[in-house]
């Protein structure tokens, strides 16, 4: 059993012990610290080479299955930003960390009240709206995007312009 410590991409790493006091964790990966929930965890190879996570949950399935990130952030309707380890994209993995939006963003948010805010490779800056399938429902258009309050949209033209939608 290995101490907590960050390892050279800063990832705070530790061991998933489980009630006998075993380490219990996919072999060649550690747990990033602070994943770890009632359905899985999140864990990253410990295999030189680039920086590669998943998200393993507690009903057994194979973890290798699951190690297919760049990074993998938090679940919010059933869909988690995920960076594809080959092109550096953004999409969504499902709530067990397997594919659900292909990876085909420069960036990507999280998702409240079915729309989530993404943005291009040919322009990473400018952002639109896609609905739970990853469709456009307002194309890429707004230097920024956030959520304000339960259903209102506040979003910031190129000229710097607010307004709501």
């Amino acid at each position: 059993m290995q101490a907590l410590q960050p390892d050279a991409d800063g990832d705070w790493l530790c061991d998933l012990i489980n009630a006998d006091g075993q380490v219990n964790q996919p072999s060649g990966c550690r747990v990033l610290a602070g994943s770890v929930v009632h359905d899985g965890f999140m864990f990253k190879s410990t295999a030189p080479g680039p920086r590669c996570v998943g998200w393993w949950p507690f009903e057994g399935a194979d973890p290798a299955a699951h190690l297919l990130w760049a990074d993998l952030q938090g679940n919010s309707e059933g869909r988690r930003p995920a960076q594809d380890l080959q092109t550096g994209l953004w999409g969504w993995a499902d709530e067990k960390g397997l594919p659900l939006i292909k990876a085909r963003f420069a960036q990507v948010g999280h998702f409240q009240h079915g729309l989530a805010a993404a943005s291009l490779p040919t322009a990473p800056e400018v952002w639109g709206l896609v609905n739970r399938a990853g469709e456009w429902l307002e194309p890429p258009r707004w230097a920024h995007v956030s959520w304000s309050g339960a259903r209102l949209i506040t979003v910031q033209n190129q000229a710097g312009l607010w307004g709501a939608i």
